[in-house]
């Protein structure tokens, strides 16, 4: 459906499901994910992620809000423009300070993101993360 000049809805059900049948020894997703829709079902943006969770045992899906909450960009009026999220800002930070292994990644996105949040938009942003920690992004 499209929704405006570049946008288009993905249908995100499909999506995670074929991420799920792909052939990987593991698999990570960042989900940073405009998604807010004040009906959306509880547990909506769980269920997308157990989905690859249920299929593939060596994976995780780390996303960048819950299902009703806004994921922010870090920029702020008349300030610093940062021109990507606040999501994608702290995954980077923790792989430039050599935190490669999921569990360090979600604690300091846990530590960052919605103290972030808050601070430039007065909202907050809860990271949701589902599967296996001892996942490592660098071999």
């Amino acid at each position: 459906t499209n929704r405006g000049s570049n946008e288009q809805e993905l249908n995100l059900n499909a999506f995670f499901e074929g991420l799920s049948k792909l052939p990987v020894k593991e698999i990570v997703v960042f989900a940073d994910l405009d998604n807010v829709d004040e009906k959306a079902e509880q547990g909506y943006i769980e269920k997308l992620g157990n989905q690859i969770v249920d299929n593939q045992p060596n994976s995780a899906v780390i996303f960048a809000s819950t299902e009703i909450q806004n994921s922010g960009m870090y920029s702020v009026p008349n300030g610093e423009q940062k021109r990507h999220s606040i999501f994608t800002y702290f995954i980077a930070d923790a792989l430039k300070n050599r935190q490669s292994d999921i569990t360090a990644l979600v604690n300091h996105l846990q530590r960052n993101v919605d103290y972030t949040s808050r601070k430039l938009h007065n909202r907050p942003q809860h990271i949701v993360y589902i599967g296996k920690s001892d996942i490592s992004l660098v071999d």
